[in-house]
């Protein structure tokens, strides 16, 4: 019988954001997961800058002017994505994968 995979979310610190980094540079179209930016359309230095500026952004929380948070999302221990919540004008949020 087969098991079901452990899901969970964990907090995006510095380790987690170079984790998350790791799997977007290997397995996602920048983008899908950044801006255009910077010179060509692969992964280059802006778009990298810009991904670990934007984590850590949306660590920091709800309660802060940006108003969003965002988590690692874990299958078995590894990353598989991330997900972020961000709270909007009119006491709604917003959510995103």
């Amino acid at each position: 019988m087969s098991r079901s995979p452990e899901v969970r979310l964990a907090d995006v610190d510095e380790p987690m954001l170079e984790r998350l980094l790791d799997l977007a540079t290997c397995d996602a179209l920048p983008d899908d997961v950044t801006p255009p930016l910077g010179a060509g359309t692969g992964w280059n230095a802006e778009r990298i800058g810009w991904f670990r500026a934007y984590h850590r952004s949306a660590s920091a929380g709800l309660d802060v002017p940006a108003s969003e948070k965002s988590w690692a999302v874990l299958c078995d221990g590894n990353p598989a994505g991330s997900i972020r919540l961000k709270g909007i004008v009119d006491q709604t949020a917003e959510t995103g994968i």
